[in-house]
């Protein structure tokens, strides 16, 4: 089903040792035995010593240079010698790749996004315009510009209110200033401008809260804005709580989302992997959109259809001119994040569930972000990295991290040595006539 000859290469700028998503990407390609690198911040991010990776790049670039960060991209491309699928996991890595697709295309594969889509969709404001404009709800959104406006408005509103980042992607940002937040009362509000007053650049916008659970559409369009992949998901728990990563989510199959958004995909003419969240606002009966990812999201591999295809699958297929296997049933299956999990359950401002009311939200199938049995190591290095941040938070808490301009490459635990390429070659051979042959 797959070519095994065509490698992948996963992007992210920024510093994220902890993404699992990363991981995730490894994993779902590296095992049907795609060649699988990745740009990595250091030598001990986790997903760095999984089985299935083939190599690393060990590179920490600055992502406000971009002169660097192509330079440092075709370095990687002419190492690993043959066109590769590129697959972002940031916003700042998918908006790259969209503006200077010219140049990047000699060394890697990755969809024909129509010029400036990308970073439309991915900033809060344009995304406001967008769906006003396609007719899509999202709850109600104000862009102030002081703190004194901010409380003005948020007394409209009435607590608690979102505030959030309206270009998340942009560096550096002042400490305590997360991505999106729960703001509760007019002080918490004031203060979170003052620390957004460090960083000029950096706006934010406040919304309304709609007191529900997230639901999510993760898939993947081709080159005529068609879902070869769609799957509808419900966040259970995140980390913080209402407000951050998700830590716990189960598939759902939920018809009217996807033909919603498919819907509005189409009219954008959008091409590639996305990531949407949703809330239902039970006083219209509508979902509101919250947040359009133009990536790969963190926990997509809950989105895999009953034929075993996730989105990175779908795009590496469509992308090497393979059918994408379509199926209309649904498996339900679960997602676990487990330091999100852990660091949800001891956080005593909240309401944790009973044993048993735990093991009642997953159904189905149940996939660990961290934990496989057959790749262990990334998850014994999890939780060493995880302590190892919170030891160093203690002690060094306004600690910095140098940059490194040029990518060291380093082979991975999935790398073939030179002279086994060609007995590997054979067996891919092999594998393929004898599908062929079933």
């Amino acid at each position: 089903m797959f070519d095994l000859e065509t490698p992948a290469l996963i992007l992210k700028f920024g510093r994220f040792p902890l993404h699992h998503g990363t991981l995730g990407i490894i994993r779902s390609l590296g095992s049907v035995g795609i060649p699988v690198y990745a740009a990595l911040e250091d030598l001990w991010v986790p997903a760095g010593w999984s089985r299935y990776l083939a190599g690393k790049f060990v590179w920490n670039p600055d992502e406000n240079a971009d002169p660097e960060l192509l330079a440092g991209l075709t370095e990687i491309g002419e190492r690993i010698g043959r066109p590769a699928v590129i697959i972002p996991t940031s916003d700042h890595a998918a908006i790259f790749i969209n503006e200077y697709a010219s140049a990047l295309a000699k060394w890697f594969l990755f969809p024909a996004q129509q010029p400036g889509l990308t970073r439309a969709l991915a900033d809060k404001r344009e995304l406001q315009r967008i769906c006003q404009r396609t007719g899509v709800a999202q709850p109600i959104t104000f862009f102030p510009t002081s703190a004194d406006e901010a409380r003005r408005l948020a007394g409209e509103l009435g607590f608690p209110i979102m505030v959030k980042i309206t270009e998340p992607w942009r560096r550096p940002r002042p400490p305590g200033l997360a991505g999106t937040s729960i703001v509760r009362n007019s002080e918490e509000l004031t203060a979170l401008f003052r620390v957004a007053e460090a960083a000029p650049e950096l706006q934010l916008m406040i919304q309304e809260h709609i007191p529900s659970s997230d639901v999510m559409l993760a898939g993947y369009c081709d080159q005529h804005s068609r879902c070869l992949v769609a799957v509808t998901g419900e966040k259970l728990r995140s980390y913080p709580a209402g407000a951050g990563m998700t830590s716990t989510s189960r598939a759902t199959d939920n018809r009217e989302i996807r033909c919603l958004l498919e819907d509005f995909l189409s009219q954008l003419g959008f091409r590639g992997i996305f990531d949407l969240e949703l809330r239902l606002d039970c006083r219209d009966g509508r979902y509101k959109l919250l947040d359009f990812n133009p990536r790969t999201g963190a926990d997509f591999r809950l989105y895999e259809n009953a034929a075993g295809i996730d989105v990175v699958r779908a795009m590496h297929l469509d992308l090497t001119a393979r059918t994408v296997p379509q199926t209309a049933e649904f498996r339900p299956r679960s997602f676990i994040v487990e330091n999100h999990e852990l660091l949800l359950m001891l956080k005593r401002q909240v309401k944790r569930p009973t044993f048993r009311e735990w093991l009642r939200s997953f159904r189905g199938e149940r996939e660990f972000a961290w934990f496989s049995r057959r790749d262990a190591i990334p998850f014994i290095m999890m939780w060493l990295r995880l302590a190892y941040a919170i030891f160093r938070a203690r002690l060094w808490p306004a600690g910095s991290h140098s940059h490194t301009a040029e990518p060291e490459y380093r082979a991975g635990r999935g790398s073939v040595p030179a002279h086994l390429g060609l007995r590997r070659s054979r067996r891919a051979n092999d594998r393929r006539m004898w599908s062929r042959s079933r």
